[in-house]
């Protein structure tokens, strides 16, 4: 679900419940309003890593106890364990360098534009420069006037739900802020 109020600015993470809108960040300036909406990764890596571990020390346990019955004298007992807790790390580490999923992750739709992005770096597509929205493979991905390359917004929505949210919201910002909206999303197999 998109951030009514921002208590947190999506870049930084610096309290804003002090500021009120129209305002900027007085850590980082991120610029927003009171039209500011901001979806977020629901994900966090102490999260994924618990769940991660959890599996791991699970599947160690199990491995490790098959070990000791097949061989009555297992030289190292405790190796499946340790190895049962190394896999999960090295599925984590993957997992971050392949997907992209990172923590911080987030879409807002500002008055300057759409800022995308993971902390620290986003980026900020002005409106005026905004096309339209498409969808290819599942990832919803924002086309621009300037450039062919598009911005994808993966991991940022939980839900079905929450992309036709964004797509409402989006189509709004657009009107709003005098970009041009395109036609609707298309779906690209």
């Amino acid at each position: 679900m998109p951030a009514q109020t921002l208590e947190r600015c999506p870049n930084c993470a610096a309290d804003l419940h002090a500021l009120r809108p129209p305002n900027r960040c007085p850590a980082c300036a991120f610029e927003y309003d009171e039209h500011t909406r901001v979806w977020r990764s629901d994900e966090s890596w102490g999260r994924l890593a618990l769940v991660y571990t959890s599996a791991g020390l699970v599947v160690g346990t199990i491995i490790s106890g098959l070990y000791r019955l097949s061989l009555e004298n297992a030289p190292y007992p405790a190796l499946p364990l340790i190895l049962g807790l190394l896999a999960p790390a090295a599925g984590l580490f993957l997992r971050r360098l392949i997907s992209g999923r990172i923590t911080g992750r987030f879409v807002a739709l500002t008055s300057r534009g759409l800022c995308v992005g993971t902390r620290p770096t986003p980026l900020v597509v002005p409106w005026e420069d905004v096309e339209q929205l498409t969808e290819q493979r599942g990832v919803l991905k924002v086309r621009r006037h300037s450039s062919t390359t598009l911005v994808p917004l993966d991991d940022i929505f939980g839900s079905a739900a929450e992309v036709a949210l964004f797509e409402a919201a989006f189509r709004d910002a657009v009107r709003r802020h005098g970009g041009r909206p395109g036609p609707p999303p298309m779906t690209v197999a």
